[in-house]
């Protein structure tokens, strides 16, 4: 066996077992919305997500990834386990600027997984991070998909974190006027609501589907942040731009018991920092956002 494909699949052993230790503890106690990130692959997903699911006080599951499985069998796994919706990244519409960010030659395949996602009832948001020199100019490209297709387009801030910290940040309120310098009658979308994350929707008459902006960075949302995130190394971390966190792994592994582990759940959330702090050397250079599950 490739040694690649052998850290892969203990990557994958090791996320079932924090990520099923970790809900088993938590949703019975009040969480109970779960989104897994998958990455480039669906298979430790299609692994996690049955088991994970099957806890009655579960109540939102979504799915993460670059793409909706082209298998119809996988599809239909990830269906039948009660999979809520599914985000999928698309920061470009030209093969040679996905190429350049992403490093394959895939948006075609991107586009169709969208396209099957779609064609499979499950609700499906994308993803766009404006780039300063990337894609800034095909932004109300990528959001009149929503024109014609029953999706939710979402526009998220550059955080300063890892790599982001060199590269400027498209403002959500700069995009925001853009948007309605291009369609005037750009509104609030009143009276419904998405999922459980901070994005604000717009829409316009006649679309399909709507616009959202998530301006972490220039809308600081932190008083109504109601989320935590486990690591595939199995490491809890409270607050997205904060290194603090648990080391579940090393709980597991020295035999702690169910009430210990829930113990350090909930005082790992109760200390939750207040805010976060851009800006200010709150995160490392090196600490990639692909490392973190943003």
């Amino acid at each position: 066996m490739k040694t690649q494909t052998r850290h892969s699949l203990m990557l994958m052993l090791c996320a079932f077992i924090w990520g099923t230790a970790f809900v088993a503890q938590s949703a019975g106690s009040g969480m109970g919305a779960y989104s897994f990130l998958a990455g480039r692959s669906w298979l430790a997903v299609l692994v996690l997500i049955p088991t994970v699911f099957a806890f009655d006080a579960v109540r939102k599951k979504q799915g993460q990834p670059y793409g909706w499985p082209k298998e119809k069998s996988e599809r239909k796994t990830l269906l039948a386990a009660g999979l809520d919706s599914v985000n999928i990244s698309l920061d470009t519409l030209h093969p040679e600027t996905f190429r350049r960010i992403t490093g394959k030659d895939e948006l075609a395949a991107v586009q169709n997984g969208i396209r099957a996602a779609l064609a499979s009832g499950i609700p499906v948001k994308l993803n766009c991070v404006p780039q300063v020199g990337v894609n800034e100019g095909e932004l109300e490209a990528i959001a009149a998909l929503a024109r014609d297709n029953d999706l939710q387009v979402r526009f998220i801030e550059m955080m300063p974190i890892g790599y982001g910290a060199a590269m400027p940040c498209v403002s959500g309120p700069e995009l925001r006027a853009r948007f309605a310098n291009r369609w005037p009658e750009l509104h609030p979308v009143e009276g419904t609501t998405f999922g459980n994350g901070p994005a604000v929707y717009y829409t316009v008459p006649g679309w399909k589907g709507s616009i959202g902006f998530i301006a972490a960075v220039h809308g600081k949302f932190c008083a109504s942040c109601n989320r935590v995130r486990l690591t595939s190394q199995g490491f809890l971390r409270p607050c997205l731009a904060s290194e603090s966190g648990t080391d579940l792994r090393a709980l597991l592994r020295s035999g702690a018991d169910d009430a210990s582990l829930l113990q350090a759940i909930q005082n790992t959330i109760l200390a939750k920092p207040r805010e976060h702090h851009f800006g200010q050397g709150s995160m490392p250079a090196t600490r990639g956002m692909y490392r973190i599950g943003g």
